[in-house]
């Protein structure tokens, strides 16, 4: 993926922090965190030491989308290592598998296999 599309992606995720921070949190948030671009790793590691984020399961999604995003694991399917698709990526900036590992790995697809075998 290149440095545009994973740039769009960044300012997309930070959006979404921003929102939860002033939506959910804003009286407790310092307003430098929120009016801040967020681009940093640095706000993430300050925002995560707040005690009250860390139950917030939305929150914590957003970093660790941020955490692959930094260590250069972004975009890349946690299960098989394959790129995952842009396309998929831009309708769902948190995804973490591909298409094909998404699809073994649901519930859905296990109780198929199971039915299959059944006699």
């Amino acid at each position: 993926m290149d440095d545009k599309n994973l740039a769009v992606l960044k300012s997309e995720i930070f959006s979404r922090v921003r929102s939860i921070l002033s939506e959910r949190y804003g009286e407790f948030v310092p307003a430098s965190l929120v009016e801040n671009e967020l681009q940093s790793e640095s706000v993430v590691t300050e925002i995560r030491r707040f005690e009250s984020f860390r139950a917030d399961e939305d929150l914590l999604d957003l970093f660790d989308a941020l955490q692959r995003l930094f260590t250069g694991n972004y975009g890349y399917c946690l299960f098989c290592r394959n790129e995952i698709e842009f396309s998929k990526l831009r309708r769902n900036p948190l995804a973490k598998f591909c298409d094909a590992c998404e699809r073994a790995l649901s519930p859905s697809f296990h109780s198929n296999l199971k039915d299959d075998r059944s006699p």
